[in-house]
Parts: structure tokens; sequence; C-alpha cells
């Protein structure tokens, strides 16, 4: 058991290289009043960044899921909170550049009442288009997202639901 973590360390290390001389150009903290979780990010063609992740620092509601736009130095730009009066939690960001942006993350906001599969549209602007919940009748939890090359999202997650 012990040589097989060892070994699938090794690939990670040999597939992603760390560089011991990389620095951060910035270091910059965001954060409200409330409970702050970045959990995704994407750089855009500009070199300015989106993040997402969840905060309960812009409304009442237990979480809402966030995009946070910072400038390619760490400047902030803008960010909106997006989701119901329940939990949400963005989990991936990816950008379809010219179009807009995809949250998926989890909601407790859907009509289940539990949590599901959660995708979200949000145009450039950072206002949100539209929302899908995906309950298959018990918890649902994305795990990751990619943006595949004809702009369709491919998630992956856990559920408690045997269907």
């Amino acid at each position: 058991m012990e040589l097989n973590l060892i070994f699938r360390l090794l690939l990670v290390m040999m597939f992603f290289p760390i560089s011991v001389g990389a620095q951060a150009s910035f270091y910059k903290c965001f954060s409200g009043n409330g409970y702050d979780r970045g959990e995704g990010v994407v750089q855009l063609a500009d070199s300015s960044y989106l993040i997402t992740g969840s905060s309960s620092s812009f409304e009442d509601s237990p979480s809402q899921a966030f995009l946070l736009h910072i400038d390619k130095t760490g400047n902030y730009m803008w960010s909106n909170a997006y989701g119901g009066p329940e939990f949400e939690n963005g989990r991936r960001v990816m950008a379809v550049d010219g179009y807009g942006y995809f949250i998926a993350g989890a909601s407790s906001s859907g009509a289940s009442g539990d949590f599901d599969a959660w995708i979200s549209f949000i145009n450039e602007a950072g206002n949100q288009q539209w929302e899908q919940h995906l309950d298959l009748g018990a918890h649902e939890w994305v795990n990751d997202a990619v943006l595949l090359a004809d702009s369709s999202v491919l998630i992956i997650g856990e559920t408690d639901s045997t269907a």
C-alpha cells in the first residue's frame, strides 16, 4: 500500500514538474465578513483571472457561489454572487472567449431541497444568464468540470442516488 502511494506521487511529479524558483507575482486577500472559500480559477485571454467558490459575505443566506474578476496584477475588477436562498458552491469556472463563463458546483436551493449538481452561465459583464440543477433524487456533488472543444461542459462528481 505504501509503495503504491509513492508510485502515484512519482507519476504526479513526472507529469507536473515543480519549479523551485517560481514565485507569485502578487499576493492579495479578498474577503468579507463571512465565510469565504476559493475553489477554482481560470486565466482569461487578457491575462486577468476569474476565481469561483462559496461565500456568506454577499447575503444572509448560508452561502452563495461567486465570481471574482481580478486583473493580471491582482487588482479587483468586479465580483458577483449567484444562487438562491440556500447553499451554493462554485467548484470550477470555465471561460468561453467572447461569450461568457460557466460555473459548475452544487446547490441546495433547487426544488429537491437536497444538494444538486448545479451549473450556471454568466455573461462577460458578470450577469447570470441561466442556471440548471441536476437532481437524481438524492445528494449530488460536483468534484470537477472541464470545458470541451464544442463549448459543452463535462461535469464529474458523486451522488447517493441509485438511479
